[in-house]
């Protein structure tokens, strides 16, 4: 029997009175200390079902955190319990990147919000898995847009969070990163934390994530195993007709997908 660290039950959104389009309702789980890949064309709903998860906006439906209702959580609680990394994240103070990091700790910081020796040690920690020692005093407006990505990440993972929810958290990287960002996530799952991340590399999800889930339109088209959900069949209808997928080493089942005329 799985473990579930989310579930979400009739969850829906509608974004205005006027709008013909409604995400849901959708009805899913994710596995505890397991890597599920949320994937989809443009406008398929992910950030949306990401938002709705981690900042408890309003939704119809119920969502629930290892078994308890998400509006019983204080706010202390849920931020401790998960870290949400949003597509695109705004600064608007020009802050270190040790200082930007270490915000990550205050929800398990004293009253008068200083830093224990603990805390210390895991803001280094969260540099070190990010790669970003060399940069701690460098200033935000310093950084490249890959830089930045790996410092938001860096905070979210000094909340020492539970749950890990990540939106297009590689766009910015470099394959390299990259490749280093998914092995990191990989390394949390075996620490028993939970990633939930929203991705377009369908290559790295299917070679990284335990389970996919697959909107089309607002709907849960697809929930499995990578290999039960990258198929033609299915991309096509979440995609479009204009892709085509071929397999290197066969045996592992690692997608690449390519534009169906360069089939040759």
């Amino acid at each position: 029997m799985r473990d579930i660290a989310i579930s979400a039950k009739n969850l829906s959104f509608t974004y205005s009175l006027e709008s013909n389009w409604q995400l849901g309702p959708l009805s899913f789980d994710v596995s505890k200390n397991k890597m599920t890949g949320l994937i989809g064309a443009n406008g398929s709903g992910k950030s949306s079902v990401l938002r709705m998860l981690a900042l408890r906006k309003k939704w119809q439906g119920e969502i629930s955190i290892f078994g308890k209702n998400v509006k019983k959580y204080s706010l202390n609680d849920f931020a401790k319990t998960l870290g949400y990394l949003p597509q695109k994240t705004v600064y608007q103070y020009n802050f270190s990147v040790i200082e930007t990091v270490g915000f990550g700790r205050y929800p398990h910081s004293g009253a008068f919000g200083f830093f224990s020796r603990d805390d210390k040690q895991i803001i280094e920690n969260c540099l070190e898995e990010t790669d970003l020692k060399d940069l701690r005093y460098r200033k935000l407006n310093e950084l490249s847009g890959g830089e930045l990505q790996r410092v938001f990440l860096a905070s979210v993972l000094a909340q020492e969070p539970k749950i890990l929810i990540l939106d297009e958290p590689t766009s910015a990287l470099d394959i390299n990163h990259q490749v280093a960002f998914y092995e990191l996530l990989q390394n949390f799952c075996e620490k028993n934390i939970t990633v939930l991340i929203a991705t377009h590399d369908l290559m790295l999800a299917a070679c990284y994530c335990d389970e996919l889930l697959l909107l089309r339109n607002g709907q849960l088209e697809k929930n499995g195993k990578p290999d039960d959900v990258i198929n033609e069949t299915l991309l096509h209808k979440a995609y479009g007709n204009n892709i085509k997928i071929n397999y290197l080493y066969k045996s592992k089942k690692i997608p690449v997908i390519i534009p169906e005329k360069f089939d040759k």
